[in-house]
């Protein structure tokens, strides 16, 4: 499996709600955990 690395910056606002959502209070372990989630819902819902 290839990986690639992907860096992005985010505004504080969005900082903060992966902040929220990360960690030991959130539904994810790591940032990198939340994104992929985003992702691979962003593609269940492609409709082209």
């Amino acid at each position: 499996m290839v990986s690639n690395r992907v860096n992005a910056h985010l505004p504080e606002p969005l900082a903060l709600h992966v902040a929220r959502v990360v960690g030991p209070k959130g539904l994810y372990e790591t940032p990198s955990d939340y994104i992929r989630s985003l992702i691979r819902r962003d593609m269940e819902s492609e409709t082209f």
